[in-house]
C-alpha cells in the first residue's frame, strides 16, 4: 500500500488532536487558523486515521448552537487504530 503524504495543515490538526483530545471547528479556527477542518479530518481519514465524531450543543447568548468534535481513536498500545 502507497504511503500517503498528509499536508501540513492536516499534520496540524493530528497534532492538535494528539495533544488536547479532540477539536472542534471553532477550536480550527482559533488555535490554528483554519476554516476547512472537514476536509483535513477526511485527509487523516484517508491516511488510515481512526477518527471519530459526534455532535454536540452549547448554550449562548442568542440560543443553542450545535457543532461538531472530531476524536482521534488510539488503540490501548497508543498506535492509531
Amino acid at each position: 500500500m502507497d504511503e500517503i503524504k498528509l499536508k501540513p495543515a492536516a499534520l496540524n490538526v493530528l497534532c492538535y488532536m494528539i495533544n488536547h483530545g479532540s477539536i472542534t471547528g471553532q477550536d480550527a479556527i482559533r488555535d490554528l487558523h483554519m476554516t476547512e477542518l472537514r476536509s483535513r479530518v477526511s485527509e487523516l481519514r484517508r491516511a488510515g486515521y481512526t477518527i471519530r465524531s459526534s455532535y454536540e450543543t452549547a448554550k449562548t447568548d442568542t440560543g443553542t448552537v450545535r457543532y461538531k468534535r472530531y476524536r482521534l481513536e488510539v488503540k490501548n498500545n497508543g498506535k492509531n487504530s
